[in-house]
């Protein structure tokens, strides 16, 4: 496996083998092997952090990773911690209207939805399509689904003709 050449040829705190603990961290998520999962992530943002300032974007990343995992397990206080920890660095780093950053804010507004805070969802995947119809043109999957995040906000709001027209704007 690409771990176990990386193991031989780098040493154990080696950036490359962090990604590599990453790597398989997500897919052991992906599998619902939580437990495993955010020992390798963990371990992954540990030499990263060594590596690394902390408002280096690698360290985003790995934040987002464990923001994903914490979201999967419906742990989303702890989701949101993580999510927000990347999206500060991806601010601070890149400003507000960056590709990185505003993915990140799609991020934290997706734990606004789940926790059932439809007013501040919508007004954060409003800040992302923003952004993103800078660098995307209408019919872009990212672009749609901003309308669908919105969408899926009005209607839980129950503004049922803002929803269905949002929602027709993502199939488009």
């Amino acid at each position: 496996t690409a771990y176990e050449i990386f193991q031989l040829i780098e040493s154990e705190a080696d950036v490359n083998v962090a990604f590599c603990y990453l790597g398989m961290g997500q897919v052991l998520s992906n599998q619902g092997e939580w437990r495993s999962a955010l020992e390798l992530i963990t371990e992954a943002k540990n030499i990263i952090v060594k590596n690394y300032r902390k408002s280096d974007p690698k360290v985003a990343i790995i934040y987002n990773s464990l923001g994903s995992l914490y979201e999967n397990q419906e742990d989303y206080a702890k989701a949101f911690e993580n999510y927000e920890a990347a999206y500060k660095i991806f601010v601070e780093c890149f400003g507000e209207n960056h590709l990185e950053t505003a993915i990140s804010l799609r991020n934290l507004a997706d734990i606004h939805f789940d926790l059932e805070e439809y007013h501040i969802a919508g007004e954060k995947y409003k800040k992302v399509y923003n952004v993103l119809r800078k660098f995307y043109p209408e019919d872009h999957i990212c672009i749609a689904t901003c309308y669908d995040g919105i969408g899926c906000v009005d209607l839980r709001l129950d503004r049922i003709d803002s929803a269905l027209c949002n929602m027709r704007k993502a199939l488009e």
